[in-house]
């Protein structure tokens, strides 16, 4: 059988960056979450504070790699379960913080979370934030 830690590296949510090329990768990514909640809350919901969409974008952002980096070395997945820890973990953190950090009614949270969510996944899996470091001089 085949475990989630084994295939781990093709799946780009669970990769922990430990170089500054990574943090800093990281940090676009966050920024470029950050803008995507600020454009949603400006067409989905109009109560939302910018200093918790920032703060929602900077947990969700750094914190989703790490639990799941350091949950791989000790659960054993199978395949067919990695998806739904891969995708479900990180879409479990945004609708909570979303729900916690967020002003607003409830399915107002819920979009904004789930849009947080998609622009997360895309960005992990397009690498954009790795195209954007190459203007960097680092």
């Amino acid at each position: 059988m085949v475990d989630a830690g084994t295939i781990a590296g093709l799946i780009p949510v669970g990769v922990l960056p430990l170089s500054l090329a990574g943090i800093i990768g990281l940090l676009i990514t966050t920024f470029i979450i950050f803008i995507a909640l600020v454009i949603a809350d400006k067409v989905i919901a109009h109560e939302m504070n910018i200093k918790h969409v920032l703060i929602m974008a900077f947990l969700c952002a750094f914190i989703v790699p790490i639990i799941t980096t350091i949950a791989l070395q000790f659960l054993s997945i199978p395949v067919g379960f990695s998806q739904i820890f891969y995708y479900g973990l990180p879409l479990l953190s945004w609708v909570v913080l979303g729900e916690v950090l967020l002003g607003g009614e409830f399915k107002e949270k819920l979009a904004v979370a789930f849009i947080a969510f998609a622009v997360f996944t895309a960005l992990q899996m397009f690498g954009i934030s790795a195209m954007l470091m190459g203007f960097l001089p680092i």
